[in-house]
């Protein structure tokens, strides 16, 4: 047996190591993964989370109102739905595991055998109930959802169990808690990667609005007009509306590392003060350069003295002008090297975070 081991070393339980049988790759397990074995324990888990609102007494289910009746009738055709469409297509391919294989492949079975009989029934039946159907209905509830449950528990478990991520402690998998924060694991991945999208629909726009920008300023050695800076003040407006107010709320999740916290609000702080700084220089750069023009014309200074103040100003507001600029360039720079990499952290802790509570005290520095 191999394992496949952390390369940084931490001792966090979420990034243990992997044992994989020999003949396995990592890569071989790495695309089996994220094709297959992840997603399926994740439509497994949605299934779990519709049936934690369905009623497990017959009782129950035959005495409810009838706007409770579809709303127990709606969840059970999503569950339904997921097994048909989402889990059932996800068990078709092998497993190079051979003992996740063996769960796959009794997985399969129990999959074709729901299909025929509990799937098979629930389909003879609209989605929308009439009111003639209620009775049928409730009684075929009462026999589809202990089925369902029966299923999607066990079946998952073996799924689980036979996971080499060594997912031996099923009753917690099954507990509201992981759902719970499994929940926060896509809530999170899906949020940073909506802002790795943002940052990479912004790259260009930083290169040409303000990297191209701040040079054209330099060589020009005074603010841009009123026309120019609308390119540089369009992309501080972006910052400001969406890339900041999006750090903000990522600083607000559960499941972010204290060291990514710490990354996170001194890019939120930087980039938030540097566009506001960079805006405010400009108004007052502006005001100072009309006020240098104007005296100039009203010939309160001599033409020579008068120039060579104005050519000052415009030289010295310029250059803080672009120093600003360009810390602002590093910092967005850095901040579209950083992101890509911590979601890749964070897919790999969502990916290993079915680790047994076993593990989790093993690897605990405290006991």
């Amino acid at each position: 047996m191999r394992e496949t081991t952390d390369r940084r070393g931490r001792e966090d339980w979420s990034e243990r190591s992997v044992t994989l049988p020999e003949g396995v790759s990592e890569s071989q397990w790495e695309e089996e993964r994220e094709a297959y074995q992840d997603p399926r324990l994740r439509a497994f888990l949605d299934c779990l989370r519709l049936l934690d609102d369905v009623p497990h007494s017959d009782y129950s289910i035959l005495n409810c109102s009838p706007v409770r009746l579809r709303e127990i009738w709606a969840k059970t055709q999503g569950i339904a739905d997921l097994i048909g469409n989402q889990i059932a297509p996800l068990l078709d391919n092998t497993s190079c595991i051979p003992q996740l294989e063996e769960a796959r492949s009794n997985a399969q079975v129990a999959v074709g055998m729901l299909e025929s009989t509990t799937l098979a029934e629930l389909s003879q039946f609209p989605v929308k109930i009439a009111p003639e159907n209620e009775q049928e209905i409730r009684k075929l509830l009462c026999f589809c959802t202990g089925q369902l449950q029966d299923f999607v528990q066990d079946t998952c478990g073996q799924l689980l169990a036979m996971d080499p991520r060594r997912l031996d402690d099923t009753d917690l998998f099954l507990s509201r808690g992981f759902l719970q924060r499994v929940d926060e694991a896509e809530y999170l991945h899906d949020s940073v990667r909506e802002l790795l999208r943002e940052l990479e629909h912004l790259g260009e726009m930083r290169h040409a609005k303000l990297t191209s920008a701040a040079s054209r300023i330099e060589e020009q050695r005074r603010l841009p007009d009123a026309a120019s800076w609308q390119e540089v003040e369009s992309l501080l407006s972006v910052l400001q509306v969406t890339v900041i107010p999006r750090l903000k709320r990522l600083l607000a999740m559960r499941g972010v590392r204290v060291d990514e916290m710490g990354d996170l609000d001194r890019y939120a702080m930087d980039i938030s003060n540097a566009c506001s700084v960079l805006q405010a220089l400009y108004e007052l750069g502006r005001e100072a350069d009309n006020e240098a023009i104007a005296s100039l014309e009203e010939g309160r200074q001599d033409e020579n003295g008068g120039s060579g103040v104005l050519t000052s100003v415009r030289w010295v507001l310029s250059r803080r002008l672009v120093s600003l600029m360009r810390r602002l360039d590093e910092w967005l720079h850095d901040l579209s090297t950083f992101v890509p990499l911590w979601l890749q952290g964070i897919e790999k802790r969502r990916a290993l975070m079915f680790s047994s509570r076993r593990q989790q005290r093993l690897s605990s520095p405290h006991p």
